[in-house]
């Protein structure tokens, strides 16, 4: 990898984010004062996501930059400095800071850039248009996780235009790479550039996991503990020919007898700890025949019946997970290919042992000459469950939605906050919005959106929750 590089304030960038300032989208000046215009400041919002929408930062490849630059454009105007951190060329990192009174460590607001590929053709708006339409604003990354990061930025704004003092400083960090991990992100900046952070309380990161009922928050679940990706290709060589000849050792053929046996399997189900907390501080919000159950997951989780009766998302969590995401071989229906690829998606509970995993996998395999390299490996790390932040969460929740539970979460999926946990930072997911199930399954599908009224309301949320930690 390439040594990074550290562009702060050059002539090219600078007329790099006055160009986005004129056509990307325009600020509405707030006056200072004890609390923002929230509907003011919701509008500008959703100009500004509108236009960031409109950034393709697909990852593969990345290309970060734009997407940086857009933002660095609004910081800009606002007089907020800011730094970009290319760790290779394109793939860009944006830094800002306001500065506090020094009386308590700094907060870092962290979102990330990137997003993944857009490829399905059924979208109703196009995925980089950034169109607002039908109550919604639709495009790649309105959930995950450029919807957060405006709804972050409005809350850095606000602060900025304030004549009241900061007891702390606040980071925003809009990073690259998550997607795939975070080597040229979040993992790049905190080896190069620890110096930034190291000080910082805490940080709030997408992750968290809302239920909402009859249009109003019923469970604000902050993630503090997250599966293990496993990251698994199988690269499978074979007899190449002919495509009129059979040829029964084909890399393809010996690549589907192998996934059809590791598909097949379904790793034993088992209840840790954290799942378990998190099962009975839900288990109010379930049906009349699920509750119990729930509230006492170790006893059942055995029941295949109600297992199967379980939504995929609470299944996740149980056991875990194998999916079989790239399938590659061949360049011709005539010609058997020598070689064959897979790639899978594995998420590891918490306790599993990453290398018996693997060990596990060769053998459903069954067939030795099969190579399987990993991607991506990560070691568990968690945040603790009671903080301060969980009880100003808790705080303001009770001002918003008043008999909404504020309880912990699980991520079957991975996000950043894992790099921070390993260097010491608490990190906790914390989402402010109120995304329906019609919504969330977007994320990495077609038609991602965000309900402009969810957004609306995020802002003040995510505002009002920031405050009690900075005032």
């Amino acid at each position: 990898m390439k040594e990074g590089l550290t562009v702060e304030f050059s002539h090219a960038i600078r007329k790099t984010v006055a160009f986005f300032l004129v056509v990307g989208s325009f600020s509405i000046a707030l006056a200072g004062g004890d609390a923002p215009d929230f509907d003011r400041l919701a509008e500008e919002g959703i100009n500004i996501l509108s236009g960031y929408l409109k950034s393709d930062t697909s990852n593969p490849p990345g290309q970060e930059l734009a997407g940086a630059l857009y933002l660095a454009g609004h910081l800009e105007r606002a007089g907020i400095g800011y730094r970009i951190l290319e760790s290779s060329p394109g793939r860009t990192n944006l830094y800002a800071r306001i500065k506090g009174e020094g009386n308590l460590p700094p907060i870092i607001l962290l979102h990330h850039i990137d997003v993944v590929p857009a490829t399905d053709e059924r979208w109703a708006q196009a995925p980089f248009s950034g169109m607002v339409a039908d109550g919604f604003i639709w495009g790649r990354g309105a959930l995950d996780a450029k919807g957060l990061g405006v709804a972050q930025l409005m809350t850095l704004l606000s602060l900025k235009r304030s004549d009241r003092p900061l007891k702390r400083d606040v980071i925003y960090l809009a990073t690259a790479d998550e997607e795939q991990g975070g080597r040229y992100g979040v993992e790049w900046l905190l080896g190069n550039h620890f110096q930034l952070v190291e000080n910082a309380e805490l940080v709030l990161n997408e992750g968290g996991t809302n239920f909402v009922k009859d249009g109003k928050l019923a469970y604000i679940g902050v993630e503090n503990h997250q599966k293990l990706p496993l990251w698994v290709r199988l690269n499978v060589r074979g007899q190449g020919g002919h495509g009129s000849i059979p040829h029964g050792d084909s890399a393809n053929v010996r690549l589907i007898r192998a996934l059809d046996r590791i598909v097949r399997y379904q790793p034993p189900l088992r209840v840790t700890p954290p799942v378990a907390l998190y099962f009975r501080s839900v288990a109010p919000l379930q049906s009349a025949s699920m509750r119990t159950a729930f509230a006492n997951i170790e006893e059942w989780v055995d029941d295949t019946a109600f297992v199967r009766n379980m939504s995929p998302y609470f299944q996740s969590l149980l056991r875990d997970t194998i999916n079989l995401t790239v399938l590659s071989g061949g360049s011709s229906v005539n010609v058997m290919p020598s070689s064959a690829t897979a790639e899978l998606d594995c998420r590891l509970l918490p306790d599993q042992d990453p290398d018996e995993f693997l060990f596990r996998l060769a053998e459903l395999a069954g067939d030795p000459s099969i190579e399987m390299e990993t991607s991506l490996k990560f070691e568990p790390t968690d945040s603790p469950r009671h903080s301060e932040i969980i009880e100003v969460i808790r705080r303001v929740t009770k001002r918003f939605s008043p008999d909404a539970i504020v309880g912990p979460s699980v991520l079957p999926g991975f996000t950043d906050s894992h790099h921070f946990r390993e260097k010491g930072i608490p990190a906790y997911g914390f989402s402010p919005f109120k995304t329906r199930g019609s919504e969330s399954a977007s994320v990495h599908g077609t038609n991602e959106r965000l309900a402009l009224d969810d957004f609306r309301f995020g802002v003040q949320y995510l505002y009002s929750v920031v405050a009690e930690l900075v005032y």
